[in-house]
């Protein structure tokens, strides 16, 4: 037993008896018992929705508390997503986390999975999805298969095989947890870590690569040569140490003139990190240039790619200004589009009931001499039904850019 008498054990053990209860109310409908409980304390609602009441008996109480040790072990298997909300439900088919971490949009605190699948057609609307969500979680969640039937969400228990609550997994996985049935610290701090780099004022493409960065997503030569894609993994800049996401942006050797041409920076001589989360998490805590921070990794890991594909690219020594430039035209951009909106203050109105309203808007990227434009399609409930964006190879006018977006707009609709 663990922790003098064994009553941390007990307690677990308790709690992993009383979850096999709220399990069996959960899955087995037909039974005396269920009947009997639902018809006394959530006749107009499932257990999961319950709620603790003045009037509830001492089981009731302690079935709700096993539907807790439920809530956070358990994840959801999508069927039609009529009872899975994307940002609160777990139901990503990934170890960890299993909640969506992209930011939530305003309008859809309480939409539910349902919302982004043509019925029609049972296919997820990957436009939609593709607007919505970060792109790696976009792909999740487009990769999870559908049922062609109309078919009812489920929840299972993803620490058996057969995907039954059982008080043995049910104990394990509290055992390990050591915080009964909330979330664990480590989840806490991930959460914590991936809401502050999207909240950076910064490019979604620059948020994007930290966020990927921080989750061991990036192609680096690591994980295409342990996907088997590569056949070695040796830095292609230092030719020296294996080129993991934190080597490849932070610790080769060959970047010193990128990250020592600021003395804001002097650190990386000081502190070790054992991978990039844990050196962004320390730069959250201990750096005040955060935006700039993120925008060197993004101009360090642009250029590799660039070196790796041949194209045209600057040197190592220039990266560090360039990134530095890029900041702040990035800055003034957002102060001119900030003072812009003070003035305007223009919002969004719902249209009117079974109707739809479509909105464009259109940008110039100087840099690029490009062009480019987007639309999204709300209901009345500001749920979004559609989106797209496109990039143009050649910079209009402001005029020409709106008259093309209205037009791309409805065409769009029509689709």
């Amino acid at each position: 037993m663990v922790g003098g008498m064994g009553f941390r054990d007990l307690a677990h053990f308790n709690d992993a008896l009383l979850a096999k209860q709220a399990w069996r109310l959960l899955h087995n409908k037909e039974t005396l018992f269920y009947k009997v409980f639902k018809a006394k304390f959530f006749p107009n609602q499932s257990l999961l929705e319950a709620k603790e009441t003045s009037f509830g008996s001492y089981a009731w109480k302690s079935i709700l508390h096993g539907r807790d040790v439920i809530l956070v072990g358990a994840c959801w298997r999508v069927g039609n997503g009529k009872s899975i909300k994307i940002w609160q439900h777990q139901w990503l088919p990934r170890k960890h986390p299993t909640k969506i971490l992209s930011p939530m949009v305003d309008t859809m605190e309480e939409a539910t999975v349902d919302c982004l699948i043509n019925e029609e057609t049972r296919t997820w609307n990957a436009t939609m999805i593709d607007g919505i969500f970060a792109p790696q979680e976009a792909e999740e969640i487009k990769n999870i298969p559908l049922a062609r039937k109309d078919k009812k969400d489920s929840m299972y228990w993803p620490w058996e095989q057969d995907g039954r609550y059982s008080c043995k997994t049910g104990y394990r996985f509290l055992k390990e947890d050591e915080v009964g049935f909330q979330v664990d610290e480590t989840q806490d701090h991930e959460i914590g870590l991936w809401k502050k780099i999207w909240a950076l004022e910064c490019p979604n493409k620059v948020k994007n690569l930290i966020w990927r960065a921080c989750r061991n997503s990036l192609p680096s030569k690591c994980n295409l040569f342990r996907r088997t894609i590569i056949s070695e993994q040796c830095c292609d800049r230092c030719k020296e140490a294996t080129e993991d996401a934190l080597h490849a942006v932070w610790t080769c050797n060959m970047l010193d003139e990128v990250w020592g041409a600021n003395t804001i920076w002097s650190f990386r001589s000081q502190q070790s990190f054992s991978s990039f989360s844990e050196l962004m998490a320390w730069v959250f805590d201990h750096q005040r240039n955060l935006v700039l921070f993120a925008f060197i990794t993004w101009s360090i890991w642009h250029q590799r790619n660039q070196v790796r594909l041949q194209h045209n690219h600057r040197p190592l020594n220039q990266i560090s200004q360039w990134a530095l430039d890029s900041f702040v035209e990035f800055k003034a951009l957002t102060t001119a589009s900030l003072s812009s909106r003070l003035v305007r203050r223009a919002r969004w109105k719902p249209p009117d009931k079974e109707t739809f309203k479509i909105n464009f808007d259109g940008a110039i990227f100087a840099e690029d001499k490009s062009s480019g434009l987007g639309v999204i399609i709300r209901d009345n409930k500001g749920l979004v039904m559609a989106s797209m964006a496109d990039r143009i190879p050649q910079q209009l006018q402001p005029v020409e850019i709106e008259a093309l977006a209205a037009n791309r707009a409805l065409v769009f609709a029509r689709e």
